[in-house]
C-alpha cells in the first residue's frame, strides 16, 4: 500500500504497477499527456461517492471540567438552520471545484452524490452560492456589524469569529479551508483556519468535542444507505455534528430516525427509495453538515489488463480482482 498518490502515479508510469485506483486531480493532466504512448488509458469516470463537508459543533454538553464544549452564544447560533443555510449560500462551490479540484469535481449540496445512482435524489431548492441571500439570513438572526469593521457582532463589542479545523498535510482541504475563510469574510463572518493532525481532529470531533467547526471528507465505502446508519441515526457514533445522542435533540433528527428505521426494515425497493429521498430532503433543508464539493473518480490502467469494470465502490478498479487477467499471459 503506497499512501503517497504522486509516488503511486510514478510507479504506475515506470511499470511497477498495472492499475491506479485513484488519481489526484493535480496528477491527472500529466498522466493524460503520457497516455499517448499507448501503454495505458486514463479515465475521468465521473462523480464518486466521496465529498468534503463542513460541520459545526451542535453538542450542547460540557467537558469534564464543566466548561461548555462551545461558547453558548456560538452554540445557539450554530443551532439555527438559518445560520447553517447562510454559510451554505456564502460558499462558492464552483470556485472550489475549479481551483482545488482543477475542474474534476462538482458542487455538492446533499448527503449523497450523483455518483450513487441508485439512491441520489436531487434537491429542488439547494442552498446554492448567493452571498446576498446569506447576508439576509444572517440579518434575520439579528446579526449586525455595529462598529463597521466588516465583521458581524456576536455580542456588543465582540466579533463573530469561528475556528475551522482541518487535517494538516491534506493540501486539498487546507486550500478549501482558505477559500471558505475568504467566502465567509465577504458576508461578515471571520474564520480562523487551523490545521491539526488527523488523529487529533478525529479525537476532538468524536470524543472530547473540543471544536467549533471542522472540514473533512466523507468517504462511504458502500452506496447502500443501510451501511451508514451510524451517520443517519441521532445516536450514531458517526453522527458528525452531535454523535451519540441518548434521544434525538431536534425534531428533524427524530424524523430522520423514524424514516431510517422504516428504511432498514423495508424490503420494498420503491418504498426504500422514497424513504431515503425524504431523508435527503431533510438534510438539504436543515444542513446539519454543509457539503462543499464531490470528487470525480480518476483512474488508469495498463492496456494489457483485461476485464476492468470500474465501480463507484472502493477499490474502483480491482473490486473484482479474481476476474482480472493480463492479456497475452
Amino acid at each position: 500500500m503506497i499512501p503517497d498518490r504522486t509516488a503511486e502515479a510514478l510507479r504506475f508510469q515506470t511499470g511497477d504497477t498495472d492499475v491506479l485506483n485513484s488519481i489526484d486531480p493535480e496528477n491527472f493532466a500529466a498522466l493524460k499527456r503520457a497516455e499517448a504512448g499507448g501503454k495505458f488509458t486514463i479515465h475521468d469516470l465521473g462523480p464518486g461517492l466521496d465529498y468534503d463537508f463542513i460541520a459545526f459543533n451542535l453538542n450542547p454538553g460540557r467537558g469534564a471540567s464543566g466548561k461548555p464544549h462551545v461558547d453558548p452564544r456560538k452554540q445557539a447560533l450554530f443551532e439555527k438552520q438559518q445560520f447553517r443555510r447562510a454559510v451554505s449560500h456564502a460558499l462558492n462551490r464552483a470556485g472550489i471545484a475549479r481551483t482545488v479540484l482543477l475542474g474534476l469535481g462538482a458542487p455538492q449540496y446533499g448527503p449523497v452524490t450523483p455518483g450513487n445512482k441508485g439512491w441520489y435524489h436531487p434537491s429542488p431548492d439547494p442552498p446554492e452560492y448567493n452571498p446576498a441571500r446569506a447576508r439576509e439570513l444572517l440579518a434575520s438572526l439579528g446579526l449586525r456589524d455595529a462598529d463597521g469593521n466588516g465583521v458581524l457582532d456576536l455580542a456588543p463589542g465582540r466579533d463573530l469569529e469561528i475556528t475551522l479545523l482541518t487535517t494538516r498535510g491534506t493540501a486539498r482541504r487546507e486550500r478549501t479551508a482558505e477559500i471558505v475563510k475568504d467566502n465567509l469574510s465577504k458576508v461578515g463572518v471571520r474564520v480562523v483556519t487551523q490545521s491539526v493532525d488527523l488523529r487529533d481532529l478525529v479525537q476532538r470531533v468524536t470524543a472530547s468535542f473540543d471544536y467549533e467547526a471542522f472540514l473533512m471528507g466523507f468517504t462511504p465505502t458502500d452506496p447502500e444507505p443501510d451501511a451508514l446508519t451510524d451517520v443517519w441515526y441521532s445516536g450514531g457514533s458517526d453522527h458528525f455534528w452531535h454523535p451519540g445522542q441518548p434521544r434525538p435533540a431536534r425534531a428533524w433528527e427524530a424524523e430522520i430516525d423514524r424514516l431510517v428505521s422504516q428504511l432498514v426494515r423495508s424490503t420494498d425497493g420503491t418504498e426504500r427509495r422514497k424513504l431515503f429521498a425524504e431523508v435527503q430532503g431533510i438534510w438539504v433543508r436543515e444542513m446539519p453538515i454543509i457539503p462543499t464539493v464531490s470528487r470525480n473518480i480518476l483512474a488508469a490502467w495498463k492496456t494489457k489488463v483485461a476485464n476492468i469494470r470500474p465501480s463507484v465502490r472502493q477499490p474502483h478498479l480491482i473490486w473484482n480482482a479474481e476476474e482480472l487477467w493480463l492479456a497475452g499471459r
